[in-house]
This record gives C-alpha cells, structure tokens and sequence, in this order.
C-alpha cells in the first residue's frame, strides 16, 4: 500500500494555487509584457520604413534594417506562447509565414496593381510579414542599399509595415483588458470556464508552446537547412539572422520556465518543476545553458555555416532536441499527468 501511495503522489498534479500563481504572472508579465514591447518596437519599425520610403538614403535604410532587427528579436522571444489570439485570429501567420514567396511578391511590385490595404488583404500571407520587409530592406543577397529601392518597392515596403504594426497592436489589444486572452488564461478553472475547465488545462497550453518551439527549432529551423546544406533554407536568410532567431527562441523558453522578463521576475514553470522534482529543474536548467552555448558556437550565421561548418549545427540541434527529450517525456508527465498517473 505504501509503494502504490509513493506512486500515486509521484504523478500527482501541482497544487491548483500554485498552477494559478504561475498562470497569473506569466500571462501578465511575461506574455502580454512581451506583446506590449512588440507593439512599441513594430510601431517605432513603421515610421523608419515610412521615413525610408519618404527621403531614401543609407542612413535611413541602416535605421530601418536595426528597428527590423529589434522587432524581430521580441517576436521571435514571443514564440514560445504562439495560443490564442495568435493562433485563432491568424496573427501567426499574418506576421511571420515563412517561405517568403518571392515570385509572388515580385510578380506584386511588378505590376499596376494599387498597392493599397485592400489588395493586401487579398494577397497569400507568403507575400507580407516580417519576411516580406526583410527582403525589401536586405534584398536577396542581403547588399540592398537605398539607392536600390525603386519606387514600387517603397510604396509596398510602407504598405506591408504599417500592416505588420497593425497586426503587432492587435495582438497586444488581444491580450489586455478584463476581457482579454491574459484574463482568458488567469481565469482558468472558474465555473463554466469556456476555454480551460482547469488550471491544469491552461498549464498544459503553455507546456505545449514550449515543447512546439523547442520542436520547431531543432526539426525546422535547424535540421531543414542542415539537411538541405543550403543557407537559403534558414528562416531569416536576406538579414542573416536565422541564429539570432533561434538565440531568441531559446531566451522565450527560458521566459516562460524562469518567469522572467524585462526585469519583472515572478513564478514560472521551474517553481513548479523544482518542488516536484528539484533534479529535473536542474538538469534543464543545464540543458538550456547546453543549447544556449551551442547555438552562440555557431560561427558567423547559420546561413553559412550548414555549409562551412556542420559540425556546430548539428551539435547545436542535438542540443535543442535534448530538450525537447526532457520536455516531452518527462517535464509534462510530471506537471500534467495524466488521468489515472
């Protein structure tokens, strides 16, 4: 009897006051704090690249290339929890579709087509987003210099980053507010709850966005173009700031599981992993710093290095998978386990 009871509370889920402390700041602190950054930053991008249409000239180009650089290093450390209006309201894609398709896009600036809200509207999300302005600002071999810009692709650049502002706002708006989704996830387990019955419901969404961007970095952002052994295949070629991207995603994870971000420092995921099991708490920690490492290792950009030294890729990969290892067969059974242990 006393071997079943040890069973039993092993797989026990965390205390329901617990989950909800974790829940409430997260959701406050961290998610809608990192969407509030990504409003400012995505706002202070559109008036560069409205500065840069107006009165082209390198210095406005290198100041629209840094605000893109700013901006996407808080969305990529917003990867981490892509629930909710993100996922629902299409803002995900919207953002950050990935292909870029640039025959499409091309085939846009090339014709007589009015570039204005409504035909961006109807294009693919492939031709808009982050992607679409970093090839405007970089251009295909990352050697765009103002002088490069024709008219056309001004007025479209103008175009696609006022929507990416936009859609930036929105999210933010999504998140904040008595009715917003951070009142969503802080409210999780109260009667009638239409989208988490529980606290553990609402724990397991934000488990699963780590696991997801775990996943998608060691299987997409890394495994594609080092199995390709093409540069081209890394998400964010035309600025070369694919590692910077998955540097980003790893900080997000460490986000959420620390409960820490942009100096507020609150319960995340690690309280409740350390009290159940301290050893596995320290163990990822010491993943986390591995993959951090091991990603920074990557000489100059992920770009070059699939080809030039695949090596650290690949360590790099093996890295991140570790994590995901940990993650997806151990840290979820522990914190939701489920029905029956």
């Amino acid at each position: 009897m006393i071997a079943v009871l040890a069973v039993v509370l092993a797989v026990a889920p965390p205390d329901t006051s617990d989950v909800r402390a974790v829940l409430d700041h997260v959701a406050e602190a961290v998610i809608t704090a990192t969407y509030a950054d990504l409003d400012h930053e995505a706002a202070a991008l559109a008036e560069a690249t409205a500065a840069l249409a107006e009165t082209p000239s390198d210095a406005a180009l290198d100041a629209a290339q840094s605000h893109w650089r700013r901006t996407r290093q808080v969305w990529e450390q917003a990867e981490a929890f892509l629930f909710g209006p993100v996922a629902f309201a299409a803002l995900d894609g919207a953002l950050d579709t990935w292909p870029l398709n640039v025959v499409d896009l091309e085939g846009v600036l090339a014709s007589d087509l009015v570039l204005d809200a409504d035909l961006l509207a109807r294009l693919d999300p492939t031709t808009r987003g982050f992607h679409a302005v970093e090839y405007l600002l970089w251009g295909a071999r990352g050697e765009k210099r103002a002088a490069d810009l024709t008219p056309r692709e001004r007025d479209y650049l103008r175009l696609v980053t006022s929507a990416l502002a936009a859609d930036a706002h929105a999210l933010h708006a999504a998140w904040t507010g008595p009715e917003g989704y951070a009142a969503v996830l802080q409210s999780a387990g109260a009667p009638r709850h239409a989208t988490y019955a529980t606290t553990q419901d609402a724990l397991y969404e934000l488990l699963m966005g780590v696991l997801f961007i775990v996943d998608e970095v060691q299987a997409e952002k890394l495994l594609v173009p080092l199995t390709a052994g093409n540069g081209e295949f890394a998400e964010s070629q035309f600025s070369r700031a694919s590692r910077e991207d998955i540097a980003d995603n790893l900080r997000s994870v460490i986000h959420v599981y620390t409960g820490t971000y942009g100096g507020d420092d609150g319960p995340g995921l690690a309280d409740l992993v350390a009290v159940r099991d301290p050893a596995l708490d320290a163990r990822f920690r010491a993943e986390l710093d591995a993959a951090q490492a091991a990603v920074a290792a990557i000489p100059e950009s992920l770009e070059a290095a699939v080809t030039e030294n695949p090596e650290a890729v690949e360590a790099a990969r093996q890295s991140v998978e570790a994590l995901m290892r940990t993650l997806e067969d151990e840290m979820v059974y522990l914190l939701v386990p489920p029905p029956g242990g």
